[in-house]
């Protein structure tokens, strides 16, 4: 199997993932099941919102937009997002907010905003409107995804300079 089409083997329910939207009257939350890792971030810091056991399993009002924001801003795949009502109509008048690049060194690349991934051959691997966590450790299993992998390493070696 040629490298293209692992990629593309790997990739392609992140390129048209299933989407599932749940809004309060702040903040419309993207669910995308595809692109889950199944972290646990999610429910395990805000069960009032994120809660498996329950269908739907996100509920809007179980707690504030601030906390809900933070929460979502916690995945590490990027399955969960969000975007604000008010941005909504930004998007629909083509206004558009600059791309936020954090980077952890050996942790995780987290970009936020409209952007687009591409592998060296230039092919879109993945695209969106919202968060990702790219891996910079490069022991996750979910490359170019971080799933956290880095936790598991012992400290000096996660955070070790070159």
């Amino acid at each position: 199997m040629s490298l293209k089409s692992l990629i593309i083997k790997i990739f392609e329910p992140r390129l048209n993932p299933m989407k599932k939207s749940y809004s309060n009257k702040d903040i419309t939350v993207h669910w995308k099941p595809d692109v889950c890792i199944h972290s646990k971030n999610c429910w395990k810091g805000l069960i009032g919102v994120f809660d498996p056991r329950k269908k739907p399993w996100i509920n809007m009002e179980g707690a504030s937009t601030e906390e809900i924001i933070a929460q979502v801003n916690k995945c590490p795949s990027g399955a969960l997002s969000f975007c604000q009502n008010i941005n909504m109509e930004k998007e629909k008048s083509g206004q558009q907010e600059p791309v936020e690049v954090n980077i952890a060194y050996h942790k995780s690349i987290k970009i936020k905003g409209n952007f687009v991934v591409k592998d060296r051959e230039g092919n879109i691997i993945m695209e969106g409107k919202n968060y990702v966590s790219l891996c910079s450790c490069v022991h996750t299993k979910t490359w170019p995804l971080c799933d956290n992998s880095h936790r598991d390493l012992p400290e000096n070696q996660n955070d070790q300079k070159k």
